[in-house]
């Protein structure tokens, strides 16, 4: 792998010190994302969440195979309340022009189309977008999803957006007491079915999201096969 030794000039960017030190370790020819969190001693999870960071902000590229190259600029280590400060009121914040839509980064409609398929709300896209340092609101959200064709090249969250709004409030809190409760996906489903409610895993699952029911309470094993199977898209 290379090594990146240039010196280098231009205006100073201001980042965050866990960025400054994946930045270094990119530059030092270390840049499979696996490597990087075994250099820092970081879980792959963590580290991979703090390079798509990285790669929304231009610090950081995708090589494809889990590699990543350096955004070579004049970086120095900022205070995190400082660097997100500055970045929410930047122009990736995206905040209110409608305008900017179009020129929204294409690491942040994947990040958007990724939630979407998996049926978070969109008031949970927004807070992980905001984790992240990008500040949009919900219009502008609606607005993103629109231009970019994310609803229509996802069509099963739509039809079950139309479903879920037809679910009678009696409904949503027995589905909420089985599921409290320990009750496995599969049984609630037949447990509705015999009160002569029809619903589908794929169904439970978004309403589960949609009205946060415990959601810690959902089995990593079960997200795993449902997402395998195609069902929480």
């Amino acid at each position: 792998m290379s090594t990146t030794t240039s010196v280098i000039t231009g205006e100073i960017v201001k980042i965050r010190a866990i960025e400054k030190q994946i930045y270094d370790l990119l530059c030092a020819g270390i840049m499979h994302l696996q490597e990087i969190a075994d250099a820092m001693g970081q879980s792959y999870s963590s580290v991979n969440s703090t390079l798509s960071r990285m790669v929304l902000y231009d610090i950081a590229k995708r090589q494809g195979g889990g590699i990543y190259a350096p955004v070579i600029k004049n970086y120095v280590t900022g205070p995190d309340e400082e660097v997100i400060t500055q970045r929410r009121n930047s122009k990736r914040g995206h905040t209110n022009d409608v305008n900017q839509v179009g020129q929204t980064p294409a690491e942040i409609v994947t990040f958007i189309e990724e939630q979407y398929k998996l049926c978070s709300s969109k008031n949970d896209i927004v807070s992980k977008l905001k984790s992240h340092g990008v500040i949009i609101n919900r219009y502008m959200l609606n607005q993103i999803i629109y231009t970019f064709g994310i609803e229509k090249r996802n069509p099963i969250r739509n039809k079950q957006s139309e479903a879920l709004l037809n679910i009678s409030a009696e409904c949503i809190s027995y589905v909420r007491e089985l599921y409290v409760e320990g009750v496995e996906l599969e049984q609630i489903c037949a447990e509705l079915s015999n009160l002569s409610i029809e619903m589908d895993l794929p169904l439970l699952v978004r309403l589960i999201n949609t009205h946060d029911i415990q959601r810690s309470n959902l089995k990593r094993e079960d997200v795993k096969e449902l997402m395998a199977s195609g069902m929480m898209l």
